[in-house]
């Protein structure tokens, strides 16, 4: 979700998907296991359709975005080419991959996806988490305050 001016949230979906193999589905879904146990709803969609209902839902006017799950090593290029296919159909949607397992230099493997067209790249399942599902929100004095967990919801299909 994201905070809006007047204090109000706006709920944010998230649609994601893994981008090969069963490493890719498995990590996605301890992504969503996760998400669950902190109170926020995750539904998962596979690769070939992540377009689609990305499409569909910004169609519906819904505010979404995409994650894309993609464990280290391999899934680098299929992530990429979902990149820019998101990107060239909903312009402005925001794309966040989780390159899950990576480890040494990342800055080389973060140029190319963003070049590709990620907003962001996460390098734990931890950190996608809390990129995608912040637990604050701004009071009205404008100081961060915790939210309990549940008050957001998120959807990630993959």
């Amino acid at each position: 979700y994201r905070p809006e001016a007047d204090g109000e949230r706006k709920v944010v979906r998230i649609v994601g998907c893994s981008t090969r193999g069963e490493a890719d589905a498995l990590a996605l879904r301890m992504l969503r296991d996760v998400a669950r146990a902190a109170g926020v709803e995750v539904t998962t969609v596979p690769a070939g359709r992540l377009v689609a209902e990305v499409v569909a839902r910004k169609q519906r006017g819904e505010d979404v975005a995409a994650a894309i799950g993609a464990v280290s090593p391999g899934g680098l290029a299929q992530a990429a080419g979902l990149c820019k296919q998101l990107k060239a159909r909903v312009p402005g949607v925001r794309v966040q991959v989780g390159r899950w397992g990576m480890t040494g230099d990342t800055a080389e493997t973060e140029r190319f996806l963003v070049a590709a067209g990620a907003d962001r790249v996460t390098w734990t399942l931890r950190e996608t988490l809390a990129d995608l599902v912040p637990q604050t929100v701004a009071d009205a004095t404008g100081k961060p305050k915790a939210e309990p967990a549940s008050a957001a919801k998120v959807t990630v299909p993959a």
